[in-house]
């Protein structure tokens, strides 16, 4: 199994869900569009599903937690992505 990354160079915001669950900081740059898994999910959508499932505040925190450090692990993004998408995640609103 081949797996790749693509990369894209345009900004975009990931949106959160609104709501009862609340909103992530946005992700203001090319991390929202990278393919994370052989399904061709992104990372903005990823992160939707999270908010989506979510619990609580903790839940959706630990979920996106989890993911980045195996998303670095696995060489999709880097260390400055994993921390962006920790803070945001702990910044957020979502399930609160």
């Amino acid at each position: 199994m081949i797996r790749r990354t693509f990369h894209l160079s345009l900004v975009l915001i990931a949106s959160g869900l609104g709501g009862a669950y609340g909103q992530s900081p946005p992700i203001q740059n090319e991390l929202s569009l990278k393919i994370v898994d052989d399904d061709g999910r992104t990372v903005g959508e990823l992160l939707n599903q999270f908010k989506a499932d979510a619990k609580n505040h903790g839940q959706y925190v630990s979920r996106v937690a989890h993911a980045a450090n195996d998303l670095y692990k696995r060489g999709v993004i880097s260390e400055s992505e994993r921390q962006q998408l920790k803070q945001s995640a702990a910044h957020s609103s979502v399930g609160k």
